[in-house]
């Protein structure tokens, strides 16, 4: 059995602007990553990147890598920069999913594992 990854969106900002960032995203080219304190084990046939948004998983995005990064190769929405560590890298290729088919989830910090069959 593989694993796969999920991360939370906050509720406090609109699932809309994750979404306007992915457009934004695939329209430079560029990946999205996201900053975790220590990388996650036990994903080598890791595909798929969650994302929960008010307790439900609402689709995902293709799973490229975890790498570290320096200071200054991460640029945040505001023009500046993330500092250096882990980040889950992945592709802003977006697949919506129906959340009225999912359990409820409450929201956490970091990244958690599920379970692909």
């Amino acid at each position: 059995m593989a694993r796969d990854l999920i991360l939370t969106w906050p509720k406090s900002a609109p699932l809309r602007v994750y979404l306007t960032e992915l457009q934004n995203a695939r329209e430079r080219g560029d990946v999205i990553n996201y900053r975790v304190a220590h990388p996650p084990q036990g994903i080598g046939e890791c595909q798929r990147v969650y994302m929960v948004y008010d307790g439900k998983i609402r689709g995902y995005s293709p799973f490229i890598e975890v790498v570290q990064r320096g200071w200054g190769e991460v640029r945040d929405r505001g023009g500046g920069y993330w500092p250096g560590g882990w980040y889950i890298v992945r592709s802003p290729e977006w697949v919506d999913l129906d959340p009225s088919e999912q359990t409820t989830m409450r929201g956490f910090q970091g990244y958690r594992y599920i379970e692909r069959t």
